[in-house]
């Protein structure tokens, strides 16, 4: 539904991690779908306010260096002309994101 594209390779490693015991290609749903709702909100907190939550940053570096001082740069004119069409067209891209 994001439309968050993933390469064959990462898809393989997902199904991999939430293969089902069931014989077959199946997977456990909802494993994955507990998993990926641990990014916005911790299962249960409903229920116990003094559940204590993780740092919600991002721990992992996937073999990423640096940005150099030119991809920065490049990277703040794109963002200066996603701001003007936005502004130039009264979107509201913040629901998207």
């Amino acid at each position: 539904m994001a439309k968050v594209g993933i390469s064959a390779a990462e898809f393989k490693i997902l199904t991999q991690h939430f293969k089902a015991p069931k014989e077959g290609e199946h997977i456990c749903w909802k494993d994955f779908v507990d998993y990926v709702d641990e990014v916005f909100t911790k299962k249960g907190l409903e229920k116990s306010v003094d559940i204590v939550l993780n740092d919600v940053r991002t721990s992992f570096v996937y073999d990423k260096r640096e940005a150099t001082s030119e991809e920065r740069n490049i990277v703040a004119d794109i963002v200066s002309r996603f701001q003007d069409v936005v502004r130039k067209h009264r979107l509201d891209a913040k629901s998207f994101f």
